[in-house]
């Protein structure tokens, strides 16, 4: 079974990717500053998911030690996970935004690439020096290629300017990078679902996926929507990503999610 690490796992779309793969049995390692909030969350969200697989490590993102240790396989430490998903950020609520880290993502990103390049500089000529695909959480509203969002959110969007640039400037970062493979997930507005309700039972919306080819720098598909759940988003990055066996396919893409 792959290995995942997990950088921003108590976030809802993070959480949702978490589950499914505790669920199908895949050692998984999450770096959290708040362990018990991770597992309070998970047992309340998810009371199914097992939790015999889990390693939680209690630290920041941005401290390149527990990234270090994250990214670290838990069934063999002198290899590196083999997926990594990173979702941290700013959840915007106009109550905590004039408390958000401007730079969250970005400085993240920088930490991680920095930990993995050391790493695998450090196992040349291993099986161990393969970087592990990232995952990067991002948004519609920060791709190059027009609008993704409907035009009546354009209010909206321009109030998440501030985590848009730090998403936008994550993007950069990761697409400048050595690393790879990688693909990144921009969500439209992420809304909570009904876990319990027609999503649980199979009968929730179906997600809609535009695809933006970052390498070629062209737009292959496009879809504009509203919302999209949390529970949605981290059930396509597990589905696609995780379990998928097209995971090539969204190597070097921008992938928009939406109901």
């Amino acid at each position: 079974m792959e290995t995942i690490a997990f950088l921003g796992a108590t976030g809802g779309c993070g959480l949702a990717a978490l589950a499914r793969s505790l669920t199908a049995s895949h050692p998984c390692v999450a770096l959290c500053r708040n362990p018990s909030r991770l597992t309070t969350s998970l047992a309340a969200l998810y009371p199914s998911a097992p939790t015999a697989n889990l390693t939680i490590i209690e630290g920041n993102a941005h401290d390149a030690s527990a990234v270090s240790r994250v990214v670290a396989s838990p069934t063999d430490p002198t290899r590196l996970v083999d997926i990594v998903i990173f979702s941290i950020g700013n959840r915007p609520e106009l109550k905590t935004m004039v408390n958000m880290d401007p730079t969250v993502c970005e400085r993240g990103m920088t930490t991680l690439l920095s930990v993995l390049d050391d790493k695998v500089k450090s196992t040349t000529g291993s099986v161990a020096a393969r970087h592990p695909h990232i995952v990067a959480l991002s948004s519609t509203g920060v791709g190059a290629h027009g609008r993704d969002y409907p035009v009546l959110l354009t209010p909206v969007y321009m109030m998440l300017h501030t985590p848009h640039v730090d998403k936008r400037r994550m993007e950069d970062t990761l697409k400048a990078s050595r690393a790879g493979p990688w693909t990144i997930v921009r969500p439209s507005l992420l809304k909570d679902g009904d876990l319990q309700g027609e999503a649980a039972k199979g009968k929730g919306k179906d997600i809609r996926v535009g695809v933006e080819d970052l390498v070629k720098d062209e737009v292959v598909s496009r879809e504009v929507g509203y919302f999209i759940t949390r529970d949605d988003v981290g059930k396509w990055i597990y589905e696609n990503i995780v379990a998928g066996t097209s995971r090539g396919e969204y190597d070097g893409k921008a992938v928009s999610l939406t109901n």
